[in-house]
């Protein structure tokens, strides 16, 4: 139950909601108490004393949206639309600028020497040229498996996108394009950096939410602080002083020490980041910074044919990390997936035209820099069932069926076969899945499935 709600303060003339929803844009206002707030969107944290609130769309999850009334807690909370949210109080921005970054020899950056280790430089003295690679697509899509698990069919594919289009540009190198080192890429990613310097924040949020045993509040709860530790570890940044005139995030000063020591003349690694493709900075600023001059540049689109599986399987993935205590993945899930979707493929158009313009210039400078591909991936597989069962065990059998609204479940605990197969055609069976189930579960009438015994079939534990 949310903790009786403290009097609304008189709003700031520039207070704004840092928001992450759907189609969520600048100058849009919602409601602190019955007063107008600005909107900033995407960004969503809350520090005691600052008068800033965290705001979310609503959604399957329950999360809710522009418009919703949003009161200040006396516990340092807040409440949005009956839902209770408590954020862990975070070090500071400025603390977080003061911490020290010694990658090669501080004993808190062991990891990252870890992860070098497991990779090989580019060999600069046979003029070996090195790889930028940017995965770009929402989260739950298979980015990370695709670089992890070597996947030969879409490598092939890559490689015969970058054949293709060697075609139409005049490379200095171009004998060895055909040789993309993905068995060899150091993964720079976000996730690593916040997941280490956030050690203990994450072990104390894996310990609150282990106390609590309503699995909609566990859910809830974890997710708007992880979403809370990100935000503070890679976006936010301290105030600018006359001795920091540039202030960055603690995720930005790490990554810029880690590209000085990747991206050495002598001795490059090859590269691999992810982006969502919200934006195309990473693409357009990023690649072409002085340390990538060298580079061959790829960006990879990653797609899905249906963008269900990707909230399911983002949605299970946070249970997983609530369950296991690790991270797997980034802070995006539910609806907000739909807006990443639709918008990574405007982003990859853009940076496509874009890496053209580029590949034109150097060519006509006979320039020997490195050149800009692209390619882009139709995932088309079918969703894990491990995904379901994580699901339907972390709710429970009550929880499950009012998140699946009704199911026509008789007082003896059975539903018709019509319900059924909605039901399963909802958390994404086949139609052969659902049928060998059905033949599987008995009842005394032939005509109702047992529905505690779907659940025992399924989802057996381990």
């Amino acid at each position: 139950m949310a903790p009786k709600a403290a009097e609304v303060p008189e709003p700031a003339a520039d207070l704004t909601l840092h928001c992450l929803g759907k189609e969520l844009s600048e100058g849009m206002t919602a409601k602190l108490g019955d007063k107008e707030c600005k909107i900033m969107p995407w960004r969503s944290f809350v520090e005691p004393g600052r008068p800033c609130r965290y705001f979310v769309y609503k959604d399957e999850h329950d999360n809710v949206g522009p418009g919703t009334e949003v009161k200040p807690c006396e516990s340092g909370g807040f409440e949005l639309a009956g839902s209770f949210f408590e954020l862990e109080e975070l070090p500071s921005a400025e603390s977080l600028s003061e911490r020290p970054i010694d990658l090669e020899k501080g004993p808190e950056y062991q990891w990252f020497r870890d992860m070098i280790a497991k990779v090989k430089p580019v060999d600069a003295s046979q003029k070996e040229r090195p790889w930028v690679v940017v995965l770009m697509g929402c989260s739950g899509i298979g980015k990370t498996r695709f670089l992890n698990q070597g996947i030969a069919e879409h490598y092939d594919g890559a490689k015969e996108a970058v054949a293709e289009q060697l075609k139409d540009m005049k490379h200095p190198d171009a004998d060895q394009c055909s040789r993309i080192p993905f068995g060899n890429i150091f993964f720079k990613q976000i996730d690593d950096i916040v997941r280490h310097g956030a050690r203990d924040e994450f072990d104390a949020l894996w310990n609150k939410c282990a106390s609590m045993k309503d699995p909609d509040e566990r859910y809830r709860t974890y997710w708007a602080n992880k979403q809370h530790l990100f935000t503070r570890f890679a976006l936010d940044k301290p105030p600018a002083t006359e001795s920091n005139p540039n202030p960055k995030s603690f995720e930005m000063r790490i990554g810029e020490e880690m590209l000085k020591l990747l991206t050495k003349p002598e001795s490059p690694y090859n590269i691999a980041m992810e982006t969502t493709g919200l934006g195309a900075g990473l693409v357009k600023g990023g690649l072409t910074a002085k340390h990538y001059a060298q580079y061959n540049k790829l960006v990879i689109l990653h797609e899905i044919d249906d963008i269900e599986k990707a909230k399911k399987i983002t949605h299970g993935r946070m249970i997983r990390e609530i369950l296991t205590r690790c991270l797997h993945g980034g802070e995006q899930f539910g609806t907000f997936l739909e807006v990443i979707h639709k918008k990574a493929r405007a982003t990859y158009n853009d940076c496509v035209k874009f890496g053209k313009d580029k590949n034109r210039e150097l060519d006509e400078a006979s320039s020997t820099e490195g050149r800009w591909f692209f390619h882009d991936i139709q995932q088309t597989w079918d969703l894990d069932q491990e995904v379901l069962e994580r699901i339907f065990y972390f709710y429970g059998e009550d929880k499950l069926r009012s998140k699946l609204g009704d199911l026509q479940v008789g007082v003896d605990g059975s539903m018709d076969k019509d319900a059924f197969r909605d039901v399963m055609s909802q958390l994404g069976l086949s139609d052969d899945d659902i049928e060998s189930l059905r033949a599987a579960v008995k009842t005394d009438d032939s005509d109702r499935i047992c529905f505690k015994d779907v659940i025992e079939w399924l989802f057996e534990r381990p």
